[in-house]
């Protein structure tokens, strides 16, 4: 019987995960994060819940949801430069310091004796084929013919009496569609993509600085020392990528979109109100900053002063017949007296374009 969705996240963060031996190299830490993030992209175009772990019991965790899994992929994903994984390959124990380690298959199938309740899903990743399956996609250890079969079966037994062939429906060998040394060009291409469908042509501009974001996050997630991880929130905050998360990011750009925008029909009708060039500079360098610190839902100071003029805004008298200097103006009159103890560390011209940020991202569509 499964264990409550709950309990497996506890299992995963209170387990402390195997040691790894040497360090990463970087360019495999780089492809199996480019592969984690094309999985996460595909997942949430598809409108699926997530949370990818890095570096954490395997090189990539995968589960269908970060609050209530039902499920955890354990993925193991390995680079080749050339040639075919075999089968010999994944069950043949390598030898260090004349001691005999575990094969790639046999680590990876610990997971399941590490979280029995878990309903642990077991994939080994990698760009090259394999002997067994020479196309890009996915199979079951159940699709193997006889004598891989009792070949992995053997291997298994070793560590793990009274495995059978229905527990082979677990493991899944996947041959990834990102050709090696090129996986950046690739993802960068699945994203844009992605912006151009789900977010719309204009967002397209920010693909690269999205992308540079949230790799960075990911590595950064990677470099975490996972034997200091003890609670459930510690491995959400610490070690994981949610849907949430990411779609937040997203949010983040379409907003960012949006006041470029509206920025555009500002300009244009302060350049009617004929302002001097650095009354306007002003106005531009106010909006760029407010418009940066009120994508910040954490900051609480900032999120406080969109409230208060959003107020403002509101009870400013007649503002269908005056131009927008004399709306933020007058706006900026009424904030001061009804907030004479503000922090002045917001300035006045950075208030005033805050006030036309707030008059327009209400009503520009």
């Amino acid at each position: 019987m499964a264990e409550e969705p709950n309990n497996i996240l506890k299992a995963l963060a209170s387990t402390k995960p195997r040691e790894k031996g040497g360090s990463l190299a970087q360019d495999r830490f780089d492809y199996q994060n480019c592969w984690a993030l094309s999985q996460l992209l595909a997942l949430h175009a598809a409108g699926k819940d997530y949370a990818f772990a890095f570096e954490f019991h395997e090189d990539v965790l995968r589960l269908n949801s970060p609050t209530k899994p039902t499920e955890v992929y354990f993925c193991q994903v390995k680079t080749k430069d050339s040639g075919n994984w075999t089968m010999a390959n994944l069950t043949t124990r390598p030898k260090s310091k004349g001691e005999k380690k575990l094969s790639f298959i046999e680590k990876l199938y610990q997971n399941t004796k590490s979280f029995p309740n878990c309903s642990a899903q077991l994939m080994f990743v990698s760009n090259a084929q394999f002997s067994f399956l020479t196309r890009t996609g996915e199979m079951q250890a159940t699709g193997l013919n006889a004598s891989e079969k009792k070949l992995l079966l053997d291997t298994l037994r070793n560590n793990h009496a009274g495995i059978t062939d229905s527990d082979l429906e677990n493991i899944t060998f996947h041959v990834s569609h990102l050709p090696l040394g090129k996986q950046d060009e690739m993802v960068l291409g699945e994203i844009l993509k992605f912006f151009n469908e789900k977010l719309g042509p204009e967002c397209a501009t920010h693909v690269s600085s999205w992308y540079k974001a949230i790799k960075k996050e990911i590595e950064a997630k990677g470099r975490v020392n996972p034997m200091l991880i003890k609670t459930v929130a510690e491995f959400l905050e610490s070690k994981c990528l949610t849907r949430a998360e990411i779609q937040e990011t997203l949010a983040n750009i379409q907003k960012t979109v949006k006041t470029e925008r509206n920025w555009g029909v500002i300009l244009n009708l302060l350049g009617h109100e004929k302002l001097l060039p650095m009354q306007i500079f002003a106005f531009r360098d106010g909006w760029n900053r407010f418009s940066v610190d009120q994508l910040d839902s954490t900051n609480t100071l900032v999120q406080d002063l969109v409230v208060k003029l959003t107020d403002v805004v509101g009870n400013i008298p007649d503002v269908a017949n005056k131009t927008l200097s004399q709306i933020a103006a007058e706006g900026l009159q009424m904030f001061r007296a009804q907030n004479p103890n503000w922090s002045h560390a917001h300035s006045d011209d950075y208030l005033k374009s805050a006030i036309l940020w707030i008059v327009y991202e209400r009503r520009i569509p």
